[in-house]
């Protein structure tokens, strides 16, 4: 695969097995943005990886602030399941600092739980440029054909005729969302189109919202307004839809 190198500031998570690269600006901490991905170097000499994360920020008293991080293996389907550890971590930074440490909570082995240290640093990586191949296009067939055996039919509209669906990502693939079952439902094509548009919103509870009325037609607003995806399908995608929630609220 071809890769690029590229240069970034932030922070480096010293793990057992390897080196987590966090793009961060400590000298910018009351607008802290959304943390999304992170690369991850491996210490047996494995290719690089990047990591999909889920973030919260809290801001505290004195200019502080702490830092959620989850790694949650159902947004990073590409790796192992026992390839590493998962759980989430809280950090606590202010303003000129340069290290400290992460508060790590394991997920499936409690044991493993506990603090590891990080270090500002300015790094350069080798990136993996991803290409549109045969493969992929093929994948997204299957993730249609999934979602048509899950959903069948659209979930807001109830629109049945396939030639009139498709798959919606809930995080954009260009934001790293894969091609799974807990990032996919079926819209009709115009709603997948106002749904990437950013015309309406889904909250985390499968709620319609943010319908934006000066940019759409009455008859959409009609269609959309008081609308929730079923209860079934917003338990299969929670996780991705906290991510694009939390990115919502950042912006």
């Amino acid at each position: 695969m071809t890769k690029e190198i590229k240069a970034y500031t932030g922070i480096v998570i010293y793990w057992e097995d390897s080196h987590e690269y966090i793009t961060l600006n400590l000298d910018d901490l009351g607008n802290f943005p959304e943390v999304n991905e992170s690369l991850v170097a491996w210490k047996d000499n494995r290719p690089s990886s990047k990591f999909n994360l889920l973030s919260s920020v809290k801001y505290l008293e004195d200019g502080e602030v702490e830092l959620t991080i989850i790694h949650d293996k159902r947004l990073n389907p590409e790796i192992g399941e026992d390839d590493t550890s998962w759980g989430k971590f809280t950090v606590t930074l202010k303003s000129g600092d340069t290290q400290g440490k992460i508060d790590w909570i394991d997920q499936y082995s409690p044991e493993n739980s506990g603090e590891r240290d990080w270090e500002a640093s300015e790094f350069k990586l080798k990136v993996p440029i991803k290409k549109i191949t045969t493969n992929t296009v093929r994948d997204q067939s299957k993730f249609r054909d999934y979602l048509l055996s899950q959903d069948k039919h659209c979930v807001i509209t109830g629109e049945r005729t396939h030639d009139t669906l498709q798959a919606a990502h809930i995080i954009p693939s260009k934001d790293g969302g894969p091609e799974e079952a807990f990032n996919g439902i079926l819209l009709r094509a115009d709603i997948h189109l106002l749904y990437d548009a950013e015309k309406f919103k889904i909250d985390p509870n499968g709620n319609i919202v943010g319908i934006d009325t000066e940019n759409i037609s009455n008859d959409y607003f009609k269609l959309l307004d008081g609308k929730s995806i079923p209860k079934e399908t917003t338990q299969r995608i929670r996780v991705a839809l906290a991510r694009k929630w939390s990115s919502h609220q950042l912006q």
